[in-house]
């Protein structure tokens, strides 16, 4: 039944590291407004991001024009085409490395307030007056609804439309970071425990041995989870390369600085956890040379001794 039961502990550990790096990963990164701003600032980010959207905007555009004037692109002139690719370059040309920076810092920082608990209400950061966008889409826009601090819910109002359960969605997305926390903490609470049943079900002579290998088999688990994310990084940082459309350009652009960074939060507790158990097994082997030094051989002396006294007698 011991065994058994220590099998079982042995398992749930696993299982809750697992889920312990994943819920760190959310709390120091994803929830945390200098991962992201410190990412994106990396050489090279904000550009492909920048042309990601332009492709992206640039397509759009175009199948708006086909629907408000029924007409195929392949149907116009060679100098009509060159006139709305002029227009279409006048609004694609908005967006800069700047001004993307300035719209990504300053949304992640008032997203994430909300997210984590910090403001009741999200407010989106949308300047549009300070873009110099086409006159003609500035008429369409309600004066002062797009500004440096623009309430979520306010919008969702004034634009009007199907939003579906938007509101409802956003409400649980608010103080999500602190239920975030509070899971952190009981998956830590719940290592701890298992790791100290496992080493209490275990013989008194191999428990610390026994805790130390089982301890090094989460790291290596853990390392190798490691390894199969940097695997995923390169596939894509090696597709930035060729490709083409607007959410690969996008993709291949955030998701390896990202994953890199989460790699080596991994590591660095993956090796803790290694050189943790090591240092059992080795206080293992230690403590038991130790013992059959001090308890076993100077005892056997001793009694050697008296007996050849008692002899000698």
């Amino acid at each position: 039944m011991k065994k058994f039961l220590r099998f079982i502990a042995a398992v749930l550990a696993f299982e809750v590291f697992l889920a312990f790096l994943l819920v760190t990963t959310i709390r120091f990164q994803i929830l945390s407004t200098n991962f992201w701003i410190e990412n994106l600032r990396k050489e090279g980010v904000y550009g492909q991001v920048g042309k990601a959207l332009k492709v992206s905007l640039r397509q759009q555009l175009r199948k708006n024009y086909e629907e408000e004037t029924g007409v195929g692109l392949e149907s116009l002139t060679v100098r009509e085409r060159s006139r709305l690719e002029e227009e279409i370059n006048k609004i694609t040309n908005i967006i800069t490395t700047e001004r993307l920076q300035d719209f990504s810092e300053n949304n992640i920082v008032q997203i994430l307030a909300f997210v984590n608990g910090q403001e009741e209400k999200l407010y989106l950061y949308l300047p549009l007056s300070k873009w110099e966008l086409p006159s003609i889409y500035l008429q369409r826009i309600p004066p002062n609804l797009f500004t440096e601090r623009t309430e979520v819910n306010e919008l969702i109002d004034n634009l009007g439309g199907d939003v579906g359960n938007t509101k409802e969605l956003l409400a649980n997305i608010g103080g999500l970071g602190l239920i975030v926390n509070k899971i952190w903490i009981y998956l830590t609470v719940a290592i701890f425990v298992l790791l100290f049943l496992y080493y209490l079900l275990g013989s008194i002579l191999e428990r610390v041995k026994s805790l130390g290998i089982l301890l090094i088999k989460i790291s290596i688990f853990s390392l190798a989870l490691s390894g199969f994310l940097k695997v995923i990084s390169n596939y894509f940082a090696s597709g930035s390369f060729y490709w083409r459309e607007a959410t690969q350009i996008f993709v291949g652009a955030i998701a390896p600085t990202i994953i890199s960074d989460i790699i080596k939060l991994w590591l660095i507790i993956s090796t803790g956890v290694l050189l943790v158990g090591v240092f059992a097994v080795v206080l293992h082997y230690a403590i038991a040379r130790s013992r059959f030094k001090n308890y076993f051989v100077q005892p056997g002396r001793i009694g050697i001794m008296f007996s050849r006294k008692r002899q000698s007698k």
